[in-house]
């Protein structure tokens, strides 16, 4: 779980905060896309930037 901690506080505040609200806030990537005032194709993209950081942060310690 540390390294998934670490991983997440890598990333830019913004992208670490749409992962949080997506994963663990419970909210739609359309709700979380009204909240910050961008597009939900955006936060999209956010989500995927910190699953993919996540998995290699994993990936490097294995």
């Amino acid at each position: 779980m540390n390294l998934v901690a670490r991983a997440l506080g890598e990333l830019p505040e913004r992208t670490r905060r749409v992962f949080e609200l997506y994963r663990m806030g419970g909210h739609t990537q359309r709700e979380i896309a009204k909240m910050l005032g961008v597009s939900p194709t955006l936060v999209n993209f956010m989500i995927r930037d910190a699953l993919n950081h996540c998995r290699s942060a994993l990936e490097s310690a294995s």
